[in-house]
């Protein structure tokens, strides 16, 4: 399908348009897809299984990577004892919510006393430190004045009653910010950005000795893993929290996992690792992202060219180090501050108080440079930085699906232009790493960075790209005189280039058929309803004119359609034959990666 698209830009036979498929199949799919979020629906579901939502492929796999079983009876007596109170102090236990690495439980006492309990899911890597980095982050955040969850208990390991890895933590009153983000005012939006930019301010502000991430000390000796202690505190900075250091087979390495001394180390770290692992167990695959296929001749990619970027990457990335010592000392930010991660109270007037910050698995400490940047959420790139966004003057003019494209484009550029104005204001130090004059300096470093942490997933043009860019800019990057240390012949760079156009047609085809049938994940109490749209949605693209007489675009359609199931490590599939299905356990897909 994507191929349709890329190649009616290229003038080929493939006439159909992304935007045609969105049109021809808006209004036969009811609705985009919801949010997660607490729900009375899934309050006495089963505790072990997933159940707020099913995917539209893979569903078994993503069902079963999600299932925990766990002593119940054990998880209570842990809980009670953890606020002094008995057993039979225990009024309910019940399902919270679902997120992507943890299922939450809101456990009550008979008093009305309530707690959470987080227990991390079996593909939630690495389990032990990631529940001793969140547990040890948010208790010494805490002390410096940012709001947290009250950690109560906790066990990173499955040697205790509940048979489980766990936090026991406060449950804190108020609304996720993300339940109403969608109808925020312009001074509400002001209002929770400035409070967001100060309290980046005090994360930032804080100084460590090393990169990695961060622990109580005594949780790093239980299993003789390196640390650098906080002068003066029980906390240490040991081993590299990211989940990507951490899949398959990769702790069997002798990597260096952390804690980084310097900010080079942390710069190579992840990247020396992952040319370490392909080198030896990397295999061709096709890319992962299947609308990107068609860019690629729908063939698997061989591990030889995202060796040679990491390689290139390890060559040029000290020379990118910001000078300025600030830039590179060691620090901590939330890098997942979703609306959904921000607890907020609401007065009377529709003022809003931000009360918790919540979800800290997964957070580094990393040289400030690498920590910089607009949230996701709250990002628009392509806005002016200091362009204050108004809505078209012809606005009134426009038809009614315009004018609604119009309003939601003002929302994100409204919500970027008051993070930017006060991170200027409240956080110079940060927006001086955003916007200044080595701001692009650092920009392409953190997107090199980015680029060199991930898994090898058959598709490296985006790195490969970067790295260009890097040759290109080198003098105005680095203020060098020495020679850049690596180079591209013409040919590769003009190949390159057109995989990358090609990619960004495909790329805005995927978000139009998003539109419609949304990343695969759906409510679950509408799955067979919403699987049968999906059918329709692909059955209405096979039949279309331009598609139904074309062989070659059915047969790329049937194998590589992104909402069907596929095997997501090694498929290979070139016809409708070969096409496997996933009837393997989570361990058995993923055994090499």
């Amino acid at each position: 399908m994507f191929g349709v698209v890329a190649r009616s830009v290229r003038g080929s036979s493939m006439r159909y348009s992304g935007l045609k498929l969105c049109n021809l199949c808006r209004g036969i799919y009811p609705s985009n897809r919801q949010q997660h979020s607490s729900s009375s629906q899934v309050a006495n579901s089963d505790l072990f299984d997933y159940t707020e939502g099913r995917w539209l492929f893979n569903d078994a796999l993503r069902l079963a990577e999600r299932k925990r079983v766990f002593n119940v009876r054990g998880l209570l007596k842990s809980a009670a004892s953890s606020v002094q109170r008995t057993p039979d102090d225990v009024q309910d236990i019940r399902k919270l919510a679902e997120g992507g690495y943890n299922r939450v439980l809101l456990i009550t006492m008979r008093d009305g006393f309530k707690m959470v309990a987080r227990i991390p899911y079996p593909i939630s890597l690495p389990r032990y430190f990631m529940v001793a980095s969140e547990v040890a982050t948010m208790d010494y955040l805490r002390t410096q004045g940012i709001p947290t969850p009250q950690v109560y208990g906790y066990s990173p390991t499955t040697e205790n009653e509940a048979e489980t890895e766990y936090i026991l933590m406060e449950f804190v009153e108020g609304s996720d910010l993300g339940s109403f983000w969608s109808t925020l005012s312009e001074p509400q939006i002001s209002s929770v950005t400035r409070q967001i930019a100060k309290l980046e301010a005090t994360m930032m502000s804080l100084e460590f000795p090393a990169g990695g991430g961060l622990y109580y000390t005594k949780d790093l000796e239980a299993v003789s893993a390196s640390g650098v202690p906080l002068e003066g505190t029980s906390f240490s900075v040991g081993p590299d929290i990211r989940a990507t250091m951490w899949k398959g087979k990769r702790p069997t390495l002798a990597q260096d996992v952390g804690p980084y001394l310097t900010a080079e180390a942390s710069l190579l770290g992840r990247a020396t690792n992952e040319l370490a692992f392909v080198e030896r167990f990397g295999q061709p695959l096709l890319p992962f992202r299947r609308w990107r296929r068609e860019a690629y001749g729908y063939q698997k990619q061989d591990p030889s060219d995202y060796i040679q970027n990491l390689q290139r990457y390890l060559l040029v990335a000290p020379f990118l180090l910001p000078p300025e010592p600030a830039s590179t000392r060691f620090g901590i930010r939330h890098l997942d501050l979703k609306s959904y991660n921000i607890i907020v109270s609401q007065s009377d007037d529709g003022t809003l108080t931000i009360k918790s910050l919540i979800d800290w698995h997964h957070v580094p400490i990393l040289p400030q440079f690498l920590l910089a940047g607009v949230p996701p959420q709250f990002q628009n790139h392509d806005d002016p930085v200091w362009d204050e966004p108004s809505l078209p003057a012809n606005i009134e003019l426009m038809d009614e699906m315009e004018r609604n494209a119009e309003h939601e484009l003002y929302r994100h550029r409204l919500v970027h232009y008051h993070y930017i104005a006060n991170a200027a204001v409240h956080n110079e130090p940060h927006f001086n790493l955003i916007v200044q004059s080595f701001g692009q300096r650092n920009t392409l470093c953190r997107s090199l960075f980015v680029h060199s942490s991930r898994n090898w997933e058959g598709d490296t043009n985006e790195f490969k790209t970067a790295l260009m860019q890097v040759v290109e800019d080198w003098d105005v990057l680095t203020g060098n005189t020495s020679p850049c240390p690596i180079s591209f012949e013409a040919d590769d760079v003009r190949a390159t280039m057109e995989v990358a156009e090609y990619l960004k047609v495909a790329e805005l085809a995927q978000k139009q058929l998003e539109q419609v049938l949304g990343d695969g994940w759906v409510p679950a109490n509408r799955y067979e309803e919403l699987v049968a749209h999906a059918k329709k949605v692909k059955d209405l693209v096979l039949n279309s004119e331009d598609v139904k007489d074309d062989s070659y675009v059915r047969e790329a359609l049937n194998v590589h359609w992104p909402y069907d199931d596929m095997d997501e490590i090694s498929e290979a599939c070139v016809g409708e034959a070969e096409k496997k299905t996933v009837t393997n356990t989570c361990s058995d897909l993923r055994r090499d990666f």
